[in-house]
């Protein structure tokens, strides 16, 4: 949440990539197209031709074609996920905080506007497309000049991010650690949700150490929310104790003590 944007569209890219192997196959070609424009861009660069130049135009066109039909893609896809993964996320983070409101907002680096279509998802998925194809074009004529300068791509989704709004403050910003982890939890269990809509079956889900650092209220809400999504769970701490009166009670158990592991009650405390 509080990181660098190349995090936030890491998560983006893993996500997704699980659930659409066109995304992946675009992703992937855009990474290499983005290489081959930006090689491009530098020698230009060393050549200090101008933005108008004939020869500028005519060594970027199939290069800027290439990355916005690619790259469109892949703002497409993550348009329409979040779209999704936002409805699912505010109901978990309304679940652990007692009725807050969060949302996820797509930050591109392109102008895209912020409106919207109706229907199905195939369709809403063509629209954005297109209209992100229609941003990068345009963006390549209005910033050549910076993009020479400079000698990279300056738009696309390589420089995009993703920004969690609780109640319309940025989490990011201004949330306390809590707020931040919260979010994290109720991000992780919604796309719990969202992949299991997407594959048919359940992914599974693992709370690493997570309880400890939540208060009393907040565990048990989170351990209601955990149990209830319908994914097969493994919860993993240092205190065991802490779970008692729990729902986790019903789950199976095992404990590592002093390098071994068995199932509750084989050995020793420790």
């Amino acid at each position: 949440v509080s990181g660098s944007p190349s995090a936030r569209r890491r998560y983006l890219d893993l996500t997704i990539s699980q659930m659409s192997s066109e995304y992946l196959r675009a992703l992937s070609r855009y990474t290499r197209v983005l290489e081959q424009r930006n090689s491009l861009l530098k020698r230009l660069q060393r050549d200090r031709l101008a933005p108008t130049a004939s020869a500028v135009g005519e060594q970027l066109a199939f290069w800027d074609e290439e990355l916005a039909a690619f790259g469109a893609t892949v703002v497409a896809h993550r348009l329409v996920m979040l779209e999704r993964l936002t409805e699912l996320v505010r109901d978990e983070f309304s679940r652990l905080t007692g009725g807050q409101r969060l949302d996820l907002t797509y930050l591109p680096s392109l102008e895209i506007g912020r409106e919207s279509t109706s229907g199905p998802r195939e369709e809403r998925f063509e629209w954005a497309r297109a209209v992100a194809h229609r941003a990068f074009m345009r963006a390549f004529a209005e910033r050549r000049g910076e993009e020479l300068r400079r000698g990279v791509s300056v738009v696309g989704p390589h420089r995009d991010d993703l920004a969690f709004l609780a109640e319309g403050v940025d989490l990011g910003s201004y949330g306390s650690r809590g707020q931040q982890r919260l979010a994290v939890l109720a991000l992780k269990l919604a796309e719990t949700r969202l992949m299991t809509e997407r594959a048919g079956e359940p992914p599974v889900l693992l709370l690493d150490d997570v309880l400890s650092e939540l208060d009393a209220e907040h565990r048990m809400l989170l351990e209601a929310a955990a149990t209830n999504v319908g994914a097969q769970l493994l919860v993993t701490g240092v205190d065991a104790g802490g779970w008692t009166g729990s729902v986790l009670e019903r789950l199976p158990g095992a404990q590592l003590v002093d390098g071994q592991v068995g199932l509750e009650g084989e050995l020793p405390p420790g």
